[in-house]
């Protein structure tokens, strides 16, 4: 089988890639994806599908559709009892059946879809060959790597891995759900969180690093949420996405919002025949800010005790003051502060 874009990989970042590819082009499109039917649900299902409304001005025409529930507040709990909420807008998404209708709508713009893991791939003369586990070649002119964590792509063509791989374990349970998100940050969490949201009439709740358990769920998922970047993002016209390039934000661990909008600007550097363009707007995007894996490595490190000194000056309210003035007295907590702000905008 031979076409111009090979993207491997059907979660938000191929998926964002191969509609926006068939969409704004003639170019031939063809979607590879190992996973298919209820194995592909149950996947898509492990994720707490937060998503901010300032994300979908970003995928355009693309909309949160359906909706769980809309958000409208997040606490962050500090290990004193300490509780900031802030004020947001976004939705909890139902993320497989969300993911299913980009995919018709790339497949009505003229994308194609095959099933089967890609074993392998390799450079040729014109572009690269992937082999199929099934022993099918797929050869193509460009290619976006948009297969996770444990990217084939990444991995045969880049020789790159993520700088840390964070694992999280996710659970619903039948409980009345908070009002919003619900973010719970300790030493024990080491440089994660426990988090609580809702999950239409239930709740979704787990934590990273296998810190939290719970019992008599409805569901249960894992993940390994790659963070801190892989270095390059492109090699020739190999482009990566989404996990695959680690871009899950380092303090939320969200990467919904990265993965639709990195997919998104890796077809339109394809279909402008320059994947550096890709590259040169990922290093200059506020998604990519250093001051997010800054705060992690941070907050990795701290105790419960001196996260209690940081959050000190906001036991009284007034965030945006406290913050201000937290700023000029405490400049040893800069980085948290303002990685702190920065997730809040940028981060899911």
């Amino acid at each position: 089988m031979d076409c111009d874009v090979l993207v491997v990989g059907a979660g938000p970042a191929g998926l964002s890639a191969a509609f926006f590819l068939s969409s704004q082009s003639r170019l031939d499109v063809v979607v590879a994806d190992r996973l298919e039917g209820e194995a592909y649900r149950r996947y898509h299902r492990t994720c707490g599908a937060g998503i901010s409304r300032a994300a979908f001005r970003e995928i355009r025409p693309l909309e949160p559709d359906p909706v769980l529930n809309e958000i409208s507040s997040l606490d962050i709990v500090w290990p004193d009892g300490t509780e900031i909420r802030l004020g947001t807008e976004g939705y909890i998404l139902d993320r497989p059946a969300f993911l299913t209708g980009i995919r018709g709508r790339a497949v009505e713009s003229g994308a194609s879809f095959v099933s089967g893991r890609v074993a392998g791939i390799t450079r040729n003369g014109r572009g690269y060959t992937a082999r199929m586990s099934s022993g099918e070649e797929i050869v193509c002119r460009y290619v976006i790597g948009a297969d996770g964590a444990n990217s084939v792509v990444r991995k045969d063509l880049f020789g790159t891995s993520a700088a840390e791989v964070v694992p999280a374990t996710e659970y619903i349970v039948d409980r009345d759900p908070p009002d919003g998100f619900v973010f719970r940050v300790g030493e024990r969490y080491r440089g994660g969180y426990m988090w609580e949201f809702p999950c239409g009439s239930m709740t979704c709740t787990g934590a990273t690093r296998g810190s939290h358990q719970e019992t008599g769920y409805v569901f249960k998922g894992g993940r390994m949420i790659p963070i801190g970047g892989v270095g390059r993002i492109v090699e020739g016209n190999a482009l990566l996405a989404g996990d695959s390039a680690g871009m899950a934000n380092p303090v939320s661990f969200g990467g919904l919002r990265t993965a639709l909008v990195s997919g998104r600007r890796a077809a339109e550097a394809v279909i402008g025949g320059d994947p550096r363009r890709y590259e040169r707007w990922w290093a200059r995007s506020p998604l990519s800010s250093p001051r997010f894996m800054n705060f992690h490595r941070r907050m990795a490190s701290w105790t419960d005790e001196e996260m209690n000194r940081a959050v000190k000056p906001f036991s009284r309210g007034y965030v945006y003051l406290s913050g201000a003035w937290a700023s000029l007295t405490r400049p040893r907590y800069i980085d948290m502060y303002w990685g702190c702000l920065f997730s809040f905008r940028y981060s899911w």
